[in-house]
């Protein structure tokens, strides 16, 4: 886990999982969310996956190979995300999920399982299973912000209908995004096409955005063409890090503004000028680095929460390693 040194009470928690046959350490290091913790003031958390027959970690979200596992992940997340909040007094109602891979189909599942759990889910690179719809029976509007690349090699982007792949059968991407997008009761969508500042990456990225103007939820979808299976700023596209704006999650006063893009300083001016309010009022959060003694205690606390049992939801690719 990682908590600016000077963190706030009530400050939102993001909750970041890896891919299959990856690691909590792994995507620490390339995700570079460390560093926004510090510049926005939040709380991550790295879950680790339970290790399978093939000595790969990963979280349980049905593969073909995995029908005989009987770890139920959903359980775990909830029950962490709550203890987490409640003792280190982190805001209950501004958490969010995002994860790779394998961590990006554990957001799919937990959104259809538990829609109002986290703010915002965050899936990069990952698909939604068939039987994943089997228990989204809710029509709770979501925020969902997914990247996915069109030339992914491990997760086809026109879906896996025959599981000719070994995963299970899956939906396409557009189909997925497509199912949250239903969801929203009055959406205003727009489409444009990000900056291409890199060429050297092969690549360039589609924004797909809709609001919700009742709920205000927002279903956001970053297509990357010619993209491949890949976390875009560590390795593959390379756009994002290259504009002039940066993608931030905005609170004010512990209330969700929504997920924007940032360009100037955030600093008091900032949200005086963007939500009309007094500047000499605003008192922006920044923090340091956690102790290493805070830190092990809540890797502790958190290896004391794995749920083991099975779940009506879960079941549970010949197999290759998926990319971390």
């Amino acid at each position: 886990m990682y908590m600016p040194h000077k963190l706030a009470d009530n400050a939102p928690l993001i909750v970041i999982l890896h891919g299959y046959s990856s690691s909590a350490e792994k995507i620490m290091s390339y995700s570079g969310m460390n560093q926004l913790a510090e510049d926005f003031g939040f709380a991550l958390v790295y879950p680790q996956g339970t290790i399978d027959a093939d000595s790969n970690r990963f979280w349980n979200v049905g593969y073909s190979f995995h029908q005989e596992i009987k770890v139920n992940d959903v359980d775990f997340l909830v029950m962490l995300v709550d203890s987490l909040q409640r003792e280190y007094s982190l805001s209950n109602e501004n958490s969010f999920i995002t994860g790779m891979s394998n961590g990006g189909e554990m957001c799919y599942l937990m959104a259809c399982k538990y829609p109002e759990l986290f703010k915002a889910f965050a899936p990069v690179a990952g698909m939604m299973m068939d039987h994943f719809f089997d228990c989204c029976n809710s029509t709770v509007p979501v925020s969902l912000f997914a990247i996915f690349g069109t030339n992914d090699r491990v997760t086809n982007f026109n879906g896996d209908a025959l599981n000719k792949d070994g995963w299970g059968a899956y939906k396409s991407i557009p189909f997925a995004i497509d199912f949250w997008k239903e969801r929203l009761r009055d959406p205003v969508c727009k489409t444009k096409i990000l900056e291409n500042k890199n060429q050297n990456d092969g690549s360039y990225i589609v924004i797909e955005d809709c609001m919700d103007t009742i709920s205000q939820k927002e279903i956001l979808f970053y297509k990357v063409e010619n993209g491949d299976h890949d976390w875009p700023g560590a390795w593959g596209n390379m756009d994002i890090d290259y504009q002039a704006y940066q993608p931030a999650v905005i609170f004010i006063n512990g209330e969700y503004k929504g997920m924007l893009n940032v360009r100037e300083k955030i600093n008091e001016h900032y949200p005086a000028s963007n939500f009309d309010l007094d500047a000499e009022k605003i008192d922006p959060q920044s923090g340091g680095g956690a102790s290493p003694r805070r830190v092990q205690n809540m890797r502790g606390h958190i290896a004391g929460l794995r749920v083991h049992r099975s779940s009506p939801c879960l079941f549970g690719r010949t197999i290759g390693r998926r990319v971390p």
